[in-house]
């Protein structure tokens, strides 16, 4: 589907992907490509302008029918489309066919395993945890894999859950984060949505520093994340 095409089939709705926010007691919706979009909000490099399927934001995209622009300004202070667009698929709704989210699910789920199995032992015997045992737990604990989160933000609390029927034991590192001071202050919560923060001291200067544990196998993903968060100004060690 190319950008600017504005009538999707009504016999054939189930085949593309919106996203969808209710504001001012109206609905605006964008068709989206869905693989682009779970990347986006899962924080990586994607522009929102890749994310939309169209340059138009509809009431109704399953019948073509546009969104008032008069609205459009009224609600959203801007008439820029892909302002609008990172809007709705920010704070609304996406709509996924099943077999879409199947199928992310599933691949979420590979990879949390294959974390687990990479970097997790028998805290009773310290061997290897084979991938069908954990497979065989994730399903007897019928723990949840989430199609909206990215497989490093789940692992934690996928673990945590597995922890009830195997003694999972994972090698943690301590690692110290110098924020400067333009971070500082929303790095506390930025850093616990990621990792463990044991200690928070607040430096003269403005800066903060902190101390974080996290899993061994997860630590290069956690700096990639500190320095994609600071933009590399901050400064990270190994306790």
């Amino acid at each position: 589907m190319q950008k600017g095409q504005e009538i999707f089939s009504k016999d054939e709705p189930e085949h593309f992907h919106l996203a969808r926010l209710k504001k001012g007691g109206e609905r605006f919706e964008v068709s989206i490509d869905a693989d682009k979009a779970m990347e986006f909000l899962e924080g990586k490099d994607i522009e929102i302008r890749d994310v939309l399927l169209t340059d138009n934001i509809f009431k109704d995209a399953k019948r073509g029918m546009k969104a008032s622009e008069h609205l459009l300004k009224e609600l959203f202070k801007t008439d820029d489309v892909y302002k609008i667009g990172e809007v709705i698929l920010r704070e609304g709704e996406i709509q996924l066919t099943q077999e879409y989210r199947a199928k992310i699910r599933e691949q979420k789920r590979r990879q949390i395993i294959q974390h687990i199995h990479n970097n997790g032992i028998d805290g009773r015997t310290n061997a290897p945890i084979p991938i069908e045992r954990i497979e065989n737990a994730l399903e007897q604990e019928n723990i949840k894999i989430e199609e909206y989160k990215s497989a490093e933000d789940q692992v934690n609390r996928v673990i945590k859950d597995l922890q009830k029927v195997i003694p999972i034991k994972l090698e943690i590192k301590e690692l110290k984060i110098r924020f400067s001071k333009k971070y500082a202050v929303k790095a506390p919560s930025f850093l616990r949505r990621i990792a463990t923060v044991l200690k928070e001291d607040w430096n003269n200067d403005g800066s903060l520093t902190c101390v974080v544990q996290t899993p061994a196998g997860l630590m290069n993903d956690l700096i990639d994340q500190v320095n994609s968060f600071s933009h590399g100004d901050v400064q990270v060690d190994i306790v």
